[in-house]
């Protein structure tokens, strides 16, 4: 079961990145006071990084994608592996964890329609 570790990876990834770099531009600003020529190298040893990190990132999503689609196929819903899922118009929704899930496999947030609006929901959109 290596679906479930790579969903953690691809959930986490975007927000341990961003972290990496606050501290990357923290030890760069004291750094430049200090020792300018060590805040410049940190500078373009963050940007160079972002040339492994965007295709490591965009590849993790990827490969989760397509894994979800091969269970998909098979009638499974991806993030819980029960066998209740139905087709809808934004991909494949489970009845047992709520998920949807749109044809390339990513989750997809799909808002709950209601008969009731309350005055904090925007008016329905006409098509």
């Amino acid at each position: 079961m290596f679906r479930p570790t790579l969903h953690a990876f691809n959930k986490r990834f975007a927000i341990a990145v961003f972290i990496g770099y606050i501290g990357l531009f923290s030890v760069s600003f004291l750094l430049m006071f200090v020792f300018p020529i060590g805040s410049l190298a940190i500078v373009v040893l963050a940007i160079f990084g972002l040339l492994i990190v965007v295709p490591v990132g965009a590849g993790a999503r990827a490969w989760e994608e397509g894994l979800n689609r091969r269970v998909m196929r098979r009638g499974l819903c991806p993030s819980c592996g029960e066998s209740t899922v139905i087709e809808t118009s934004t991909g494949v929704r489970c009845l047992s964890c709520g998920l949807t899930h749109d044809q390339r496999g990513a989750i997809v947030i799909v808002r709950e329609e209601s008969d009731e609006t309350d005055a904090t929901s925007p008016p329905p959109r006409e098509q």
